[in-house]
């Protein structure tokens, strides 16, 4: 006897496999290729155009529709591009702008000028959204980011269809008559809480809380739980009026209304864009009684988003979403109780915790305990806030609620264990993936055993590549501006050496932290801090919470300057009664098996030669062999003197300068001397991120 198909993959009497659902694999192609032609990875997007023409030639007369499933998002992708993205006039200034403030964060701002949105840095915080003005400045590009491993600010605002910024002069305010300029301009003459805007509104001036949850892997915890609470008012609305027709209608259009009331306010946000079109569709499948599974009905809800924003699939949630859309819309398993939920953490887990180091490199394993902990509490925030936002004299109240909230994350820091798997290889996540897809649609997993060891197999290498393709010895430079961030590395000795962490003006004091990340470097054996400058230690804390630091030792530490750990010998000089606090720098030596490397901090001219007077100095530098010196002071002319540069002969030298700098590092002169005595150099304003492969003497750089 025949085995009947199973009616829940059935869609207007055709059947489609779970493990073959054509909207699954061509919205995954096509994403896969557009993503991939946005971060100018031509190579992989020509495979993915490849494997999308390959899968519509094999597929054609099964479904002809097909490609009308690829033309339609690249055709969208397209003219929206071309719509939003004229950047023709980069460069040029304009006086009388006209627009409309529809963004203010606080640090930046986006202000809508006829068709297209424009970033405006720097916004003044006392604009109201909704507010027209007058505007002349000069329209510039996007600025890139300075690394590959930060966030991407750039790519965050050309997902919001925002290519262009403009560098204001001046602007004057105009007569604005619009409901949201109302509403704030009100709202801003009431005292209220900080606290009380950061749920309501989503108002990130209350960073401190936000970027707790981003740190805890749980920034997705107050949007969540906004959709979750309005899910179940739904619910609730369905069940208590559902029975009587008249109050039904009215409560749906009150409910709806108020939505809406708020969708606008509020600026459509898009994660409730995105739900709301949800909401819709599935009512339209049911009212029409269209037999598609849930899967296909989470895909088409998927693709009618290209209708909104075709650019909204460079949004990481965007693969959040696919998964949620693949592995979470059927009814295979049949459980109850304890086990169901065991179940649904571990496969939640299973498959979002990849996710999550795929896109942060780093994983806290105790996040799907913190978030099913955390989640009462801000499911009662988000429901609260919508009753009592309106009573008069509550600050008290919202300052109360703002302190437990902030002792439950604190908590919830302490307990949290998290771990940087660096940049993992994505074609062993994308195996892996596919592995758990083939298995979750077999009968038995036992009948695709080898399946299994592959995708296990999979996983193992993609955690493992970062600490694989690391170099056996290094010492990397990374483009923080006029700042200083430094890093030896030695993976068979399993040793990690930093000299300063910080940036300079325009640069995130993330970026050491960031590179840890990106590299799974999960401790520090010493950490050395030249002198409390700022652009040389301001990515300190952002470090310590990302790797164990084992020895921290700065320029005002008192005791031996020598140290030695797995063979490798440092040794410090510093000087106490200078005028200039750069003279203080900590300098350090590193004598490795093969090298050694000498770094000076902000050491001037007039350091140089105090240090010249100092004996033991003049011996240790004089009997040994320099590889790479670090310029003084980001290659500034009142450092690296002729006499200091003798008498350290290096082979090579390191200089950390941030590009078109208002102090023009490396200086001039400076250039000139190294030219003079024919040492060769390496700046950070001439290439991205530098780093010296010191296993095989190689020096490249990297983006």
């Amino acid at each position: 006897m025949q085995k009947e198909k199973p009616s829940h993959l059935k869609i207007n009497n055709r059947v489609f496999w779970q493990n073959h659902n054509p909207l699954v694999i061509i919205f995954c192609l096509v994403a896969l290729s557009l993503v991939m032609l946005e971060k100018n990875q031509y190579l992989l997007s020509l495979s993915s155009f490849l494997a999308i023409l390959f899968y519509l030639f094999w597929q054609q007369k099964r479904y002809p529709w097909l490609f009308l499933l690829v033309l339609g998002p690249l055709l969208l992708w397209l003219i929206q591009t071309w719509y939003f993205q004229d950047l023709r006039d980069l460069g040029a200034f304009y006086s009388n702008l006209k627009g409309r403030v529809v963004k203010n964060s606080g640090t930046y701002g986006i202000i809508k000028i006829g068709r297209q949105s424009v970033l405006w840095i720097a916004m003044p915080p006392s604009l109201t959204l909704g507010q027209n003005v007058n505007l002349s400045g000069w329209i510039q590009p996007l600025k890139e980011p300075p690394n590959s491993f930060s966030f991407d600010f750039s790519a965050y605002l050309r997902s919001q269809t925002v290519f262009k910024g403009i560098k204001v002069e001046n602007y004057q305010l105009l007569p604005t008559h619009n409901l949201r300029f109302y509403f704030f301009s009100y709202w801003q003459t009431q005292a209220i809480s900080p606290f009380l805007n950061f749920l309501l509104w989503n108002d990130k001036t209350n960073l401190e809380i936000k970027n707790q949850l981003n740190e805890l892997n749980l920034g997705y915890l107050l949007n969540g739980t906004m959709l979750i609470n309005i899910y179940y008012l739904k619910r609730f609305r369905n069940k208590v009026f559902g029975s009587k027709p008249s109050l039904n209608t009215i409560t749906q259009v009150l409910f709806t209304s108020l939505f809406l009331g708020y969708l606008y306010l509020a600026a459509f946000p898009w994660f409730l864009v995105r739900f709301t079109i949800a909401q819709v569709l599935n009512l339209v499948i049911r009212q029409r009684h269209w037999n598609w599974n849930r899967q296909t009905r989470s895909f088409v809800i998927l693709y009618s988003l290209y209708f909104i924003n075709a650019r909204f699939i460079l949004q990481s949630g965007v693969w959040y979403l696919v998964i949620v859309g693949i592995f979470f819309t059927s009814n295979d398993f049949k459980m109850r109780g304890l086990r169901k939920w065991t179940w649904h953490l571990a496969r939640s887990f299973g498959l979002f915790c990849p996710l999550e180091i795929i896109f942060n490199y780093r994983l806290n394993f105790i996040a799907p305990f913190l978030f099913l902990g955390l989640l009462p509490w801000f499911q009662f925030l988000n429901g609260f806030v919508f009753f009592a936002w309106w009573w008069p004299k509550t600050t008290n109240l919202w300052t109360f609620l703002s302190n437990i909230t902030q002792w439950l994350l604190d908590l919830s820091t302490k307990l949290s264990w998290s771990w940087n798997f660096g940049s993992g290889l994505i074609v062993c996540f994308v195996v892996y993936f596919w592995g758990l897809w083939k298995i979750k649609g077999a009968e038995s997993w036992k009948s695709n055993k080898w399946v299994l060891i592959l995708t296990i197999a999979s996983l193992i290498l993609a955690l493992s590549w970062a600490k694989i393709s690391l170099e056996t010895e290094s010492f990397w430079m990374l483009n923080v501006g006029n700042g200083s961030s430094f890093l030896y590395v030695n993976k068979f000795k399993n040793t990690v050496i930093i000299y300063d962490c910080g940036s300079g003006p325009g640069f995130s004091p993330k970026i050491m932290g960031d590179f840890l990340k990106f590299k799974g470097l999960n401790h520090i054996d010493y950490l050395f801090i030249s002198h409390f400058h700022l652009d040389h230690y301001n990515g300190l804390e952002h470090v310590q919470k990302l790797a164990t630091v084992k020895n921290l030792i700065t320029n005002e530490y008192v005791g031996n300057l020598a140290w030695t750990h797995k063979g490798i010998q440092m040794i410090g000089w510093k000087l106490d009664k200078v005028k200039d606090y750069n003279d203080t720098s900590l300098i350090i030596l590193l004598i490795l098996k093969n090298n050694t490397i000498l770094l000076v901090g902000d050491l001037t001219k007039v350091g140089e030669a105090n240090h010249l007077e100092n004996p033991h100095f003049l011996y240790v530098i004089g009997n040994i062999k320099i590889d790479l010196l670090q310029l003084g002071h980001h290659g500034s002319k009142n450092s690296s003197s002729e006499a200091f540069l003798n008498l350290v002969n290096p082979r090579m030298i390191f200089i950390s300068a941030g590009l078109k700098n208002n102090h023009q590092f490396p200086d001039a002169e400076t250039i000139k001397i190294l030219n003079k005595m024919r040492i060769p150099f390496v700046s950070t304003h001439i290439k991205i991120n530098w780093v010296w492969n010191l296993t095989k003497n190689q020096l490249k750089s990297f983006y």
